[in-house]
């Protein structure tokens, strides 16, 4: 396809790196990052090698800042550059997608939002400008590229059925792990990720407790980790939880062979910036490396990718019987590891999704 277009997105990650990549392949695009990295060195770090290992070249962030409370760089500018025929936003309650959508349209470009939103941000800021952005993404947004099942539903819901959608879940981009998939696994659970509140660690805890035997492996840091720590000492179960603190990301798969389950219990917090879990790629890894997955309903990425009985299930979030009844669950699949992972690969890839992308946009310009 020979034209011009660009992508606005907060930071390169190695998650999204194979998707850009595979779209350069096949479109004239050009990447501007609209933030930067915010979660400490590792992000810094990941964001670097997604960077080298795809061969992006993102537009020169610019050293002029935009207010604060944008939390945006002024390189968003360039995108209304005449050369740019469309410009693929990164979210529709974006900061660039409210200030930048009205002029691209002035200026005859086509917009595309992907997006993996599946429930509107309740907080006060979000909740005022709600009309602006279902008003203006009505008008003048040529096509919604939906991130999962639950945001297309959520898009049909918000925008209107009318509106040219296309669904590409997402994938992840390390999928050519060289690591054997071995079947031998000793039935212990894990949960891997940062430990705030939003991604219910404690919600896992008070399950482990509910069992007779089963012992987690807790991988990662954050504020809520000490009220975890606590917790599973008040339950009793101090001697079934290990908490392994921060991982390098190289040890990561070691983590996800090394274990039976991986469990994603996240939970709704509303008035916050995060208020659920809008895909959760910490499952597409875990799948990746044949681990059996578990999340709660607060979690988009697990209505598209778990298949009920066959890799894992889904809970219902601060439902602790119910997910007692899913370890146990899972403990039967007999699926094996390397069915699991590809499966996941399968169905789940950038190559495709990339494709689906560059033939919805194409379709524009007919």
């Amino acid at each position: 396809m020979t034209i011009k277009g660009v992508f606005i997105h907060p930071c390169i990650r190695s998650y999204r790196g194979g998707f850009f990549s595979k779209l350069a392949e096949s479109l004239d695009l050009d990447i501007i990052e609209s933030d930067r990295p915010r979660s400490g060195e590792h992000v810094i770090q990941d964001r670097a090698r997604a960077i080298k290992e795809n061969g992006l070249a993102p537009i020169k962030r610019s050293r002029v800042s935009l207010p604060k409370v944008a939390n945006s760089n002024a390189s968003i500018l360039l995108s209304l550059n005449l050369k740019y025929e469309f410009i693929i936003f990164s979210g529709f309650v974006s900061f660039p997608f409210v200030l930048l959508c009205i002029p691209a349209k002035i200026l005859r470009k086509k917009i595309y939002v992907f997006d993996e939103l599946w429930s509107y941000p309740s907080t006060k800021k979000y909740a005022l400008i709600r009309p602006i952005i279902k008003y203006i993404g009505q008008k003048m947004i040529d096509g919604h590229i939906v991130a999962g099942s639950r945001s297309n539903i959520f898009s049909q819901m918000f925008f209107g059925k009318n509106m040219s959608r296309l669904t590409v879940p997402n994938t992840h981009s390390n999928y050519n792990s060289a690591l054997k998939l071995n079947s031998s696994r000793d039935g212990d659970v894990l949960y891997l990720g940062r430990v705030v509140e939003i991604k219910g660690l404690d919600l896992l805890i008070r399950g482990i407790a509910a069992t007779k035997d089963t012992r987690l492996t807790v991988v990662g840091e954050g504020p809520f980790l000490p009220h975890c720590k606590q917790l599973a000492i008040r339950l009793g179960v101090s001697d079934r939880v290990k908490f392994e603190g921060a991982c390098e990301s190289n040890m990561v798969a070691q983590y996800f062979i090394a274990h039976d389950v991986f469990v994603l219990p996240s939970r709704l917090i509303e008035q916050q910036s995060q208020q659920l879990e809008s895909w959760g790629f910490t499952l597409n890894e875990a799948l990746s490396y044949g681990c059996k997955i578990i999340a709660s309903d607060m979690v988009g990425g697990g209505y598209d990718l778990i298949k009920s009985g066959f890799n894992g299930y889904m809970f219902k979030s601060e439902d602790i019987d119910d997910l007692v009844n899913k370890i146990e669950l899972s403990r039967k699949i007999v699926t094996s590891p390397c069915q699991i992972s590809d499966d996941l690969k399968a169905r789940f890839n950038h190559e495709a999704n990339a494709k689906s992308v560059v033939e919805f946009i194409g379709k524009s310009f007919e």
